[in-house]
């Protein structure tokens, strides 16, 4: 409810004479009149000592003992907390706890600004389950500028795809959270382009086909022999790197 304030005038002691100077009557109209309308004023707690549990429900102005204005409070269930208009600040180990759910720190230090969700401070930005990656040399010293963030170690050796259906480009639907891929390939026949070789060495020149549909070629001593042709084998089987150039960096998650 607002507050409407009024003067009301009070009796006079009989035989009260009105005073000869301005300064005294002006004395005299103030003691005599009475401010009313006050009790409709739900009001604030003001002081500095700590409101009683039935004005929990207004907001009180702290002051110290000589009621120098320290800030506004308000009750959070538990405990009266700072009303903060601009976060308090310094470094993210000298931030304070056991405050209200929702109360800012500004960490100096590299945290950034941090918000008390109850039980521990967490980055204000952010929201929970987001991933990011974060580039750092050391996994402690980025979640210490990441309070409320943990690795996302089931990202560890891969590189991100987008999941869903209804692909318009053509390409084959994603399940969220499937893995896909391999760091390298050992290729099989299959996966060879059909292809031919020329044929060198002992064998080199085709003299007739015989009866078996055979062809029959000259060998190093002058006969004729028939023989399977086939090209010298090369290379290791070795499987080869299929992974695209990469930078590898620390991936966090919101909690």
């Amino acid at each position: 409810m607002g507050l409407n304030l009024q003067l009301q005038a009070l009796t006079l002691p009989s035989g009260t004479e009105f005073p000869g100077t301005m300064q005294d009557l002006e004395n005299l109209i103030a003691e005599y009149l009475a401010i009313t309308g006050d009790e409709n004023f739900s009001g604030i707690n003001y002081g500095p000592t700590t409101p009683a549990t039935a004005d929990q429900n207004k907001p009180w102005f702290r002051t110290d003992g000589s009621f120098h204005g320290i800030g506004w409070y308000a009750w959070t269930g538990s405990i009266w907390d700072r009303v903060q208009v601009l976060p308090q600040s310094g470094t993210f180990a000298s931030a304070p706890v056991a405050i209200g759910v929702g109360q800012m720190y500004f960490a100096t230090d590299g945290a950034g600004l941090c918000i008390w969700n109850g039980t521990a401070w967490v980055t204000a930005d952010g929201r929970q389950g987001e991933i990011r990656m974060v580039r750092g040399t050391t996994l402690a010293t980025i979640l210490a500028k990441y309070p409320g963030w943990a690795q996302v170690t089931d990202a560890v050796g891969c590189t991100f795809g987008v999941a869903g259906t209804g692909s318009t480009h053509g390409f084959s639907d994603r399940v969220p959270e499937t893995y896909l891929g391999e760091e390298e390939h050992l290729q099989t026949v299959d996966e060879l382009v059909s292809h031919s070789h020329p044929i060198s060495g002992l064998y080199t020149e085709r003299m007739s086909r015989n009866n078996l549909g055979i062809d029959v070629w000259k060998d190093g001593s002058g006969g004729e022999t028939p023989v399977a042709r086939s090209t010298d084998a090369v290379g290791g089987g070795t499987a080869f790197n299929v992974m695209q150039p990469t930078w590898f960096l620390y991936t966090i998650q919101k909690l």
